[in-house]
């Protein structure tokens, strides 16, 4: 498999495990923006932050689209990469568990 697409893989399951979070930063309403080598062009179709929705760039920066993106591979090749790493996870725990 192609390293760049299974880098993007790891780096979307753990943005959506929360345990990697998107470079950026909050603004003094705490507003939370893309740094500048976050930030893509899907970014643009994303509404910006508010004081009632201050975690939108935030939530799009955790998708696949937008992963996709940064690494430049397909979203569907992504998502079946992480899928794939997802299950052998899985299976590598429940043989961790039954020895």
């Amino acid at each position: 498999m192609n390293a760049k697409i299974m880098e993007a893989a790891k780096l979307y399951i753990d943005r959506q495990n929360r345990t990697v979070h998107p470079d950026g930063k909050f603004d003094n309403a705490s507003r939370w923006y893309p740094s500048d080598s976050e930030r893509c062009g899907c970014c643009d179709a994303v509404r910006s932050p508010s004081r009632a929705w201050p975690y939108s760039y935030m939530i799009h920066c955790r998708t696949a689209k937008h992963i996709a993106n940064l690494y430049s591979v397909s979203e569907t090749e992504l998502k079946r990469e992480a899928r794939r790493t997802l299950a052998e996870a899985q299976i590598a725990t429940v043989e961790l568990i039954a020895a």
